[in-house]
């Protein structure tokens, strides 16, 4: 069910969290091990911004951490 480039399942599915998780460390797994953030979001939907938001608070504060999303 875990594929690197989809993860296809309804957000109500009680193995969503595992299978995330799983599907995160595979595509992850070639980077070394170090300090990354990933911000899920839109700056577009008032509601919905706080992922970019944090993203780039944390990226003013410290360049050279990675950032994603």
């Amino acid at each position: 069910m875990v594929n690197e480039t989809m993860l296809d399942m309804h957000y109500k599915d009680s193995q969503i969290r595992d299978c995330l998780k799983a599907a995160l460390a595979n595509i992850f797994s070639g980077f070394p091990a170090e300090q990354v953030f990933i911000c899920l979001g839109s700056d577009r939907h008032i509601l919905d911004c706080f992922g970019p938001l944090i993203g780039t608070m944390v990226k003013e504060m410290n360049p050279q951490t990675l950032i994603y999303g």
